[in-house]
This record gives C-alpha cells, structure tokens and sequence, in this order.
C-alpha cells in the first residue's frame, strides 16, 4: 500500500480497497497514506529543494558547534516550489471541508467526529492522485461527486507520480483570472 500510494497507482490489496472492514476505521493508516499520496504528488524536485532548506538551515545551526564546516547554498523556495506547496494546501483544505459538508450525515455518519475528519481529508487528496477508495462511491451525494471531478481534473504536480493539468497550471489560471 505504501509503494502504491507513493507512486500514486491505487492499487489495493484487499477487495473492498480500504473500505475493508479489517481497516475501515485505521485513521492512522489511512493519515499514513493521504501523507504518502501528497507527497508523491508534489514531485521530487520539491521535496529535494525543501531537504536542501533544512539541510542549510541545520548546517548553519551546526556552524555554531563547528565554525570549519561550509553551509549550503540554497537559501529560499523556488517560485515553482511555493505555488505548488499552496496550490497543494488549498486544495486539500477545499476538497476536505466540501466533502465533509456533503457527506456527513451520509457517508461519513458511521463515523465519528476525528474520523470524519480523516476520512474526509483522505478523500480529498486521493481523488487527485491515485484513486484509492476508503468509502462507498456509489453512496455520495452528486455535489461530491462533483468535487471528485474537478480534484481529479486538477491532479497533481508536474513531475510528480501523478496526473491531470497539474496544480501549478491550475493556479496560474486561477491568478490570470484573478488579476
């Protein structure tokens, strides 16, 4: 589950994917992989220039005990790296609070109030990744499936694990239409 989630594939080992009743209300597992999901969508390069921020901002801390060491050069976020982290926040957040919106006294009511909240975070990342499913789909609302549609169309980022127009796209629209 994890290398198919890193890789955003969605493939399951069990049949009812992770609606199985062994795992069902797993929110540790299931945070675990909505983590996994985001950061296979936001591309290696991201995450390589956020190691190389920490890595810097570590060796200048480590400067103090060892003034002989060098410190990196790599010193503030990419313009690429900055709108993909907070196209990739806002979408979560969007697609987190509308599906909790819709599905709480539907989907979700089996569930309670933390478990709403994971299960629909869950749901808000998967759509735009890798398709894992941790709910019946035939049971949401039409608004939901709505929101599935856009974040699916979204998708993730470019030179991520994932597909669609990808987010950075999907924000320079938005900033255009914007402005």
């Amino acid at each position: 589950h994890g290398v198919s989630a890193f890789c955003n594939a969605g493939f399951s080992l069990f049949n009812d994917q992770l609606y199985d009743e062994s795992i069902r209300f797993n929110y540790p597992l299931h945070l675990t992989i909505a983590w996994l999901l985001i950061t296979g969508g936001i591309s290696y390069s991201v995450m390589i220039n956020h190691n190389n921020l920490l890595s810097n901002k570590l060796k200048f801390i480590n400067k103090w005990i060892n003034p002989d060491q060098k410190v990196g050069c790599v010193n503030k976020v990419s313009i690429n790296n900055s709108l993909v982290i907070k196209t990739t926040i806002y979408l979560l957040i969007f697609g987190a609070i509308l599906f909790f919106i819709n599905e709480r006294n539907n989907v979700l009511a089996e569930h309670g109030w933390f478990g709403k909240i994971v299960v629909s975070l869950f749901n808000s990342a998967t759509p735009r990744t890798a398709g894992f499913n941790n709910v019946v789909m035939s049971d949401l609302t039409m608004p939901t499936f709505m929101i599935i549609l856009f974040l699916m169309w979204i998708g993730a980022s470019p030179g991520s694990t994932g597909g669609g127009i990808k987010t950075t796209t999907f924000a320079i629209v938005c900033l255009n239409l914007f402005n």
